[in-house]
């Protein structure tokens, strides 16, 4: 398990967490930090709604035997979505 955690090179959440290099796993106070460190959600004061759409541009040549070939792929995905609410 640890292999595969570690072993993963992106960065996904919202857009505040993607900006701050996922530091916000220690500081709490957003819905990406969650699974990183639960007790961030103490932080919150009243009722927060997160939306954070994603694009991706992947692009790839390869050559063999004097063949080439090229590939270009966008997507659109969904990086982070969140609800966190507060009592009282």
């Amino acid at each position: 398990m640890d292999a595969l955690r570690y072993s993963q090179t992106g960065v996904g959440g919202t857009a505040r967490f993607i900006s701050m290099g996922g530091a916000f796993g220690a500081l709490g106070g957003n819905t990406s930090c969650l699974s990183y460190n639960p007790a961030g959600i103490g932080i919150y004061r009243k009722g927060e709604l997160n939306i954070t759409p994603g694009v991706n541009f992947s692009s790839v040549k390869s050559s063999y035997n004097g063949s080439e070939t090229k590939d270009f792929t966008p997507a659109l995905f969904l990086n982070g979505f969140g609800i966190a609410g507060s009592l009282g």
